[in-house]
C-alpha cells in the first residue's frame, strides 16, 4: 500500500504535472493543425505534425518510468476491463480488423482501434494528468481557441460567405467553434473563485466569441451540437446551486443580447435562412440523404472496404455510423452504436456518483456534443481530429472512474 501511495505522490508531483499539462496542450494544438487546408497550409501542417508524435512518445515514456510500481496501474486496468463499454470497444475493433481482412486490406485501422487507442487514450494519458477531466477540457479549450484566433488572423471573415477560415470547409471551423463555446460555457458556469474574478468574464468573452464564429460558419450540425450540449449541463446545473444557475443564465443572456443587437442580420440571414432554404427545397440534409440511401442499399455484414462510399458517391459518409456501415459493415456499425450508448450511460452514472464534484457533468456534455457532430460529419480519427481525441480521453477517465471529487481543490487552486 505504501508503494502505491508513493506512486501516486510521484504521479501528482506539481512540477511534473505542469509539464504533462503543457505537453497535453501541445498535443491538442498539433492535432488541431490537421484541420488546416492542405492546399494552402501544407508547410505549417508538416512542421506541427512531429510535435503530435513527440507528445505521444513523451506520455508513453512517462508511463514506462512509473510502470515499475505496477500495482496501481493494474488496479486501474482491471477497473477498465470490468466496464462493458470497454469490452464492446474491443469487439468493435476486432470486427473492423476482420472486415478489413475480408475486403483484402491491411487491418491498420482495426489494429489502431484494438491497441493504440485503448493504450494511449483510455489508459496512459488519463493516468498521467492530475485532475484529468478539468485538465483535458482546459487543454482542449486552449488548443481550439488558439486555432480560432490564428484562423481569424490569417483568413479574416468575409461577410456574406460561410466562414471556413484556414480549414478545408465551414463545417470544420464550425465544429471547432462549437467545442470552444461549450467548453468555455462549462468553465464560466462553475467558476466561483473570488481571487481572480475577472477569469469568469474571460470565459464569457470566449463563449460569445466562439459562438459568433459558429454563426459565421453557417454550420448547422455544429450549432445544433452546441445548443444541445449546453442545454444538457444547464438542466443539470439548475439543481446544482445558485452560483451555477446565475453564471449559466448570465452567459446565455450575454449571448442573446449580442445576437439580437449585433449579430441579428448575420444570424437570421445566414444560419436561419440556410435552414429555411434547404427546408423549402426539400434538401434539409444537403445531399446526405442520397449518400445514406446509397450505403443502405449496398450494405453488407462486413462492408465494402475503405473508400467505398467516396468511390460510389464522390463524397464521404457525413455520419460516423453510415461510414462504418459502408466501409466495415453492419456488424461494426452496430457495435459502435452500442459503445456510444454505453458511453452515455457511464457518463451519466459518473455524474450521479460524483455529485460533490462541480465538474461531474462535463463528461456527459462532451460525449453528447461529440455524438451529435458525428451524426452530421465523420470525425472519428483520433490523430486527425482534436474533438475525437478529447472524446476518447474522457471515455478513458470514465472507464477507469479514477477521478475523485475535487471540489475543494478546484476552488483553492483556481483550476478553471
Amino acid at each position: 500500500m505504501e508503494k502505491i501511495n508513493n506512486v501516486l505522490n510521484i504521479r501528482l508531483n506539481s512540477k511534473m504535472q505542469k509539464t504533462n499539462f503543457i505537453v497535453l496542450v501541445v498535443l491538442f494544438l498539433s492535432t488541431y493543425t490537421q484541420h488546416m487546408d492542405i492546399s494552402r497550409y501544407q508547410q505549417i501542417r508538416s512542421i506541427a505534425s512531429p510535435f503530435k508524435y513527440i507528445s505521444l512518445y513523451y506520455f508513453f515514456l512517462f508511463f514506462l518510468i512509473q510502470a515499475k510500481a505496477n500495482k496501481f496501474y493494474k488496479q486501474k486496468f482491471k477497473q477498465m476491463l470490468n466496464e462493458n463499454a470497454f469490452k464492446v470497444w474491443i469487439v468493435f475493433a476486432l470486427v473492423v480488423i476482420y472486415s478489413q481482412l475480408y475486403n483484402s486490406e491491411l487491418p491498420l485501422k482495426g489494429m489502431s482501434y484494438l491497441l493504440f487507442n485503448p493504450l494511449i487514450f483510455f489508459f496512459i494519458i488519463p493516468l498521467s494528468i492530475r485532475y484529468s477531466i478539468i485538465s483535458i477540457m482546459r487543454a482542449y479549450l486552449i488548443g481550439g481557441l488558439t486555432f480560432l484566433i490564428v484562423s481569424l488572423f490569417l483568413y479574416p471573415i468575409h461577410f456574406g460567405v460561410s466562414y471556413a477560415g484556414i480549414t478545408r470547409n465551414p463545417n470544420n471551423i464550425g465544429a471547432i467553434s462549437s467545442a470552444v463555446a461549450v467548453l468555455s460555457f462549462c468553465f464560466f458556469a462553475v467558476n466561483v473563485t473570488k481571487k481572480q474574478y475577472y477569469i469568469k468574464y474571460f470565459y464569457l468573452i470566449i463563449f460569445v466569441f466562439s459562438m459568433s464564429i459558429l454563426f459565421f460558419s453557417n454550420s448547422r450540425t455544429s450549432l445544433l451540437a452546441a445548443i444541445v450540449a449546453i442545454i444538457i449541463p444547464l438542466s443539470v446545473m439548475l439543481r446544482g446551486g445558485k452560483y451555477i444557475i446565475r453564471n449559466s443564465l448570465l452567459a446565455i443572456l450575454a449571448l442573446l443580447s449580442i445576437v439580437i443587437f449585433y449579430l441579428k442580420n448575420i444570424f437570421f440571414i445566414s444560419v436561419f435562412t440556410k435552414f429555411q432554404t434547404y427546408y423549402d427545397t426539400g434538401n434539409v440534409l444537403t445531399g446526405r440523404d442520397d449518400i445514406w440511401r446509397y450505403v443502405f442499399e449496398t450494405r453488407s455484414w462486413f462492408g465494402n472496404g475503405t473508400g467505398y462510399i467516396h468511390e460510389g458517391t464522390g463524397l464521404g459518409g457525413h455520419n460516423v455510423f453510415i461510414s462504418f456501415l459502408g466501409d466495415n459493415g453492419i456488424v461494426s456499425a452496430a457495435f459502435l452504436a452500442i459503445f456510444w450508448g454505453l458511453t452515455i450511460v457511464i457518463a451519466y452514472r459518473y455524474y450521479l456518483n460524483n455529485k460533490n464534484d462541480i465538474f461531474s457533468f462535463a463528461p456527459l456534455t462532451i460525449v453528447i456534443m461529440h455524438l451529435i457532430i458525428n451524426l452530421g460529419e465523420r470525425i472519428f480519427f483520433p490523430l486527425d481530429h482534436a474533438d475525437n481525441m478529447a472524446f476518447l480521453l474522457i471515455v478513458g477517465i470514465l472507464l477507469q472512474n479514477n477521478v475523485k471529487s475535487h471540489k475543494d481543490d478546484y476552488r483553492r487552486n483556481n483550476i478553471a
